[in-house]
């Protein structure tokens, strides 16, 4: 048996995970939602902050219980390189993935997203670190109210028309030959946005977890070179923090430039 954390806002511990990733999990394969220490949402570049932590933290908990991979279940892949350094467990990120799946059937893509225009920032950032903006042709934001999570759930047949319609736009009139979508929360319409959209529509959510599932199956490795190891002891200082706990003393002295106090 093979074992995936699971972190992000849409795979709350208590409810299990989505149902939409059991239904792709094979035998063998056991989904481990896994709960973040600290509650946020990356608002700004300042709030990613916090967001960041608590999911590094909450990804050094699962790799020292063991997991065979980490997936993070956000199109923000908040804190992924981190992760990245506590292990050879491979860690695969929603939005990461997704990008890169979509220049695999397409030469350009656009992403749509319900998320707000003020948040462009992640999406700017996902494709600077994956180095496939020019392969961008657009980022359509619906500018939802806060309530578009319910709405989305229930597959709400008016946030279901306007995606598709945002879709459409997007191949029309910037010349994406496949759709990304831009949060996992929009899930729950994949299938009928897909059916009503000619270019090809990429679940972002699916997405990372079927690339999250080929790492596990086929035993990726995080790259020692690319992501230096981070000790156990300062892995742990971190989840500390986050769950509250005065951190263990450590060495935060610089090991190039030496510092001393006094004049």
């Amino acid at each position: 048996m093979k074992r995936i954390a699971v972190l992000g806002s849409s795979t709350p511990c208590a409810s299990g995970a989505p149902p939409h990733l059991a239904a792709l999990a094979p035998p063998g394969i056991e989904l481990v939602p896994w709960p973040l220490p600290l509650s946020g949402f990356p608002y700004t570049p300042y709030d990613r902050v916090l967001v960041e932590a608590s999911h590094a933290a909450a990804a050094a908990e699962a790799v020292a219980s063991g997991v065979d991979a980490v997936y993070v279940d956000t199109f923000g892949d908040y804190a992924i390189a981190a992760m990245r350094s506590l292990g050879d467990v491979p860690v695969i990120g929603a939005g990461e993935a997704t990008l890169h799946a979509a220049t695999l059937v397409a030469r350009r893509f656009s992403i749509v997203t319900v998320w707000p225009r003020s948040m462009r920032f992640i999406y700017e950032d996902r494709l600077a670190a994956t180095g496939l903006g020019e392969r961008c042709g657009s980022i359509r934001h619906l500018e939802e109210s806060p309530g578009v999570m319910s709405r989305l759930e229930r597959a709400d047949a008016d946030i279901t028309a306007r995606i598709v319609a945002a879709c459409r736009e997007a191949i029309a009139q910037d010349g994406a030959e496949a759709i990304a979508f831009g949060c996992s929360c929009m899930a729950p319409v994949y299938a009928a946005v897909a059916a009503a959209v000619a270019a090809p529509v990429l679940c972002c959510s699916r997405t990372g977890f079927a690339m999250a599932l080929a790492a596990a199956l086929g035993r990726w490795s995080s790259s020692p070179i690319a992501y230096p190891r981070v000790t156990a002891e300062r892995a742990e200082r971190l989840v500390a923090l986050t769950h509250g706990a005065p951190a263990a003393g450590g060495d935060d002295t610089c090991p190039v430039c030496p510092v001393t106090s006094g004049a």
